[in-house]
């Protein structure tokens, strides 16, 4: 699959202003247009954070704000 490839792989995220509905996580998308879900403060929101991809299933990635990243 075409996000196995990311997995364990640092990219960009765009967190957007609304946290996903059924996790509470914050979601974004990478440059490549990969929907991301990823824990962290309300600080990230509207901004580019640095994330380690960690899993994948049908509805996109997992992953961590690396630590330094811009709001942590």
């Amino acid at each position: 699959s075409f996000y196995e490839k990311f997995v364990g792989k640092t990219v960009e995220v765009l967190a957007e202003l609304v946290r996903d509905k059924k996790t509470g996580l914050l979601k974004g998308r990478s440059a490549n247009y990969i929907p991301v879900l990823l824990d962290g403060p309300d600080s990230l929101k509207n901004t580019i954070v640095k994330v380690q991809l960690a899993s994948y299933d049908e509805t996109g990635m997992t992953g961590a704000a690396v630590q330094g990243a811009q709001g942590l």
